[in-house]
């Protein structure tokens, strides 16, 4: 089996789509700051014989002083695989770094190369995937255009297009909420294809305003060619108890998964 975040329409004052300005979808990847975040996650992976795995997940993001995204993931549940652990550090113009460790191997990991297509944790979200649908984070070697808006579910969207250098996706197609810039539709397509092999949605009735941040707390990934689907649902998102600075680096990773980590003051 292979293995986040929109609200009124446009009113008269609203100019035509056609008049917008050229490359506002392309602005939603502009780096910019938003305050420290955790989020507790439940995610439900079915694979072909609708066997269920279940993860509960907890997931700190930042952005540091150059506004470059960081994450670090916690799984909590289930019992077997508490305390594996996975650093994401977004990079200028370059691939994620991504490390992971684990209470039985804690010396962390780096994943590269063709273990970054591979499914995480038993989801249908690769470690790639995963970089690939946080919002604002810049494309690292990709070439980024522009397409023509379309709306979803008779919501105005921007329409992005992004071709990594150095991947097993041809193509991502992005469609952002104009008002949120936030993904409510994400295909991926593998090279020669015309129609997407996996696809990452979300539901208007799913995002929640937190203070100046959106966030979608349901959303569905669909491995199209394996039929398979993975199910995210963000169960809370606060401000509070975050991960201290030097939790997102290597040596807070693997003093995470020792048990030596310290909650932050």
């Amino acid at each position: 089996m292979k293995l986040f975040a929109v609200v009124a329409f446009c009113s008269a004052l609203c100019p035509p789509l056609a008049a917008r300005a050229a490359g506002a979808g392309l602005a939603c990847f502009d780096r910019r700051p938003e305050p420290d975040s955790v989020r507790a996650l439940r995610i439900t992976a079915h694979d072909q014989a609708d066997e269920k795995t279940v993860l509960i997940v907890r997931l700190y993001g930042r952005r540091n002083q150059q506004g470059l995204g960081q994450l670090f993931l916690r799984i909590e549940k289930p019992d077997a695989m508490r305390g594996t652990s996975l650093l994401m550090l977004q990079r200028e113009n370059a691939e994620s770094d991504i490390y992971l460790a684990s209470p039985q191997q804690p010396t962390p990991r780096a994943i590269h190369g063709a273990e970054r297509e591979q499914d995480m944790f038993g989801t249908d979200f690769s470690y790639e995937d995963l970089e690939r649908v946080q919002y604002g984070w810049l494309p690292g070697e990709a070439t980024i255009v522009e397409l023509p808006a379309e709306p979803v579910n008779d919501r105005p969207a921007y329409v992005v297009e992004v071709k990594p250098h150095h991947s097993v996706w041809e193509r991502i197609v992005f469609s952002l909420d104009e008002e949120s810039c936030r993904p409510v539709w994400i295909r991926f397509f593998e090279p020669g294809k015309t129609a997407p092999s996996k696809e990452l949605t979300t539901s208007f009735d799913s995002h929640v305003k937190h203070g100046d941040i959106w966030v979608a707390h349901s959303a569905l990934m669909r491995d199209r060619v394996h039929f398979t689907t993975s199910h995210l649902m963000v169960d809370s998102h606060t401000q509070e108890a975050l991960l201290p600075d030097d939790g997102f680096s290597v040596e807070g990773l693997a003093r995470a998964v020792r048990g030596e980590a310290k909650p932050a003051p």
